[in-house]
């Protein structure tokens, strides 16, 4: 889904870059055991910034959170 998201943008932009330029940085968190919304979501923002990184147009899954960073992050 990511990717023919990203797909999807690139062609609205300028395709000789010309005028401008868009591109999609998507950041993809996941996780099976229940965790914090807010690990979560800063897994995910941590995947778009390193997806930013790379020139941007492509996706990252962030790594599993481990549950003892989970609850780290919930008593903090």
């Amino acid at each position: 889904v990511a990717q023919k998201c990203i797909e999807a943008v690139s062609p609205a932009s300028d395709p000789q870059r010309e005028l401008f330029g868009v591109c999609l940085s998507i950041g993809i968190a996941v996780e099976k055991m229940p965790c914090e919304a807010g690990a979560l979501q800063t897994a995910a923002d941590t995947a778009m910034y390193l997806a930013k990184q790379r020139g941007g147009s492509v996706y990252v899954v962030a790594p599993a959170i481990s549950i003892s960073a989970s609850a780290a992050m919930a008593s903090a």
